[in-house]
This record gives structure tokens, C-alpha cells and sequence, in this order.
């Protein structure tokens, strides 16, 4: 995974609005869309790299580590979004 010298519009628009879109060409989007998906739950929920999850991760040229650092910022941008305003 390339890391990007800055994060694209999506990612940033993600840190405010959890839901916002992801873009195809970035690679942070891609974690986080992956860090969504129904195989990488399915995985998380084995304690395994399951076969779909492992296919999915070379069709976005990602490692488990990278997804896992997605789902991670994922958790505190949506814990901070609940978070009240001050």
C-alpha cells in the first residue's frame, strides 16, 4: 500500500461525516471501505483470514494490517462524532 503523502477529499470528508463516500483510487478509502465489508467481518468473526477476505485484500493491494488501521480510525471518528459539542 502506497501511503499518500496527504489524505484524499474523501478521507478528509470522513473524519467529520463517518459515512461519507470512499474514492477508488485512494488507498485510505479502500481500507476503509474494506474494514466495512461482509468478508472482513466474516473473518474478524473466524479469528481468520478467510479465502474472500484474502482475495479482496490483493484486489485492493492491501494488507491486514492496513484494514485493521482503517476499522480502527473508523471506531474513534464515529465515537467522536457522538461525542457532544462543546
Amino acid at each position: 500500500m502506497k501511503t499518500p503523502e496527504r489524505p484524499c477529499p474523501d478521507c478528509y470528508a470522513a473524519i467529520e461525516r463517518p459515512h461519507h463516500g470512499f474514492n477508488a483510487a485512494c488507498d485510505g478509502c479502500a481500507g476503509r471501505m474494506l474494514s466495512r465489508s461482509p468478508v472482513y467481518n466474516e473473518s474478524r468473526a473466524l479469528g481468520r483470514l478467510t479465502p474472500g477476505y484474502q482475495a479482496a485484500l490483493r484486489s485492493v493491494n492491501l494488507t491486514h494490517k492496513h484494514v485493521q488501521i482503517a476499522e480502527a480510525c473508523d471506531y474513534m471518528r464515529v465515537n467522536r462524532a457522538k461525542e457532544p459539542r462543546q
